[in-house]
């Protein structure tokens, strides 16, 4: 609708690979200017339907297909596929935030690598397998230290999405010994 208040900006920080981006985003009706540090890019959204984005982008118009899942956005891009994460609201580095422990699938795919086994103790944040889909690999991770209780699928397997791939049991570690 139509407003008189000017657009406000909306810090947004993105994480690329290892490096991460912090971006001021203002938008109104079909047009988003974008500011990355002191470069100004004007992006203008042109139409948006389930799974594709039209934009012009530097006067170029360009085809983006897209999927979210959570905070991760994939995205298909000039023969490109790349996997954003929207960190803006994560908890500061050092701060624990640990999950159920049920790892599921973000979307559907095949397991290409499985380099854990039940029994083993993994890590927050280790690789439990990997996922290809949409001609990218995507890292299953633990979302809590612990036990790998059980793992549900293997090198092969076609799975769906939310499908339930290990489970994570916490309160183990790798310390065996007792403490003196």
């Amino acid at each position: 609708g139509w407003s008189n208040a000017p657009a406000t900006e909306t810090p947004v920080v993105l994480r690329y690979q290892d490096q991460t981006f912090e971006l001021m985003a203002r938008h109104s009706s079909e047009q988003m200017l974008v500011r990355m540090g002191e470069e100004n890019r004007e992006i203008t959204l042109r139409s948006a339907s389930s799974g594709v984005l039209c934009i012009i982008d530097r006067g170029v118009r360009q085809r983006c297909q897209y999927q979210r899942h959570g905070d991760d956005l994939y995205l298909q891009l000039l023969g490109r596929a790349v996997m954003v994460t929207d960190v803006t609201h994560q908890p500061a580095a050092g701060a624990t935030n640990s999950g159920s422990g049920r790892i599921q699938a973000a979307m559907d795919g095949a397991i290409i690598d499985v380099p854990v086994r039940a029994g083993q103790v993994v890590k927050q944040g280790d690789t439990l397998m990997v996922l290809e889909a949409m001609k990218m690999e995507h890292p299953v991770k633990a979302d809590r230290d612990g036990v790998i209780r059980d793992l549900f699928a293997g090198v092969g397997d076609q799975v769906k999405r939310n499908q339930l791939l290990a489970e994570v049991e916490a309160g183990q570690s790798a310390d065996t010994g007792t403490d003196s």
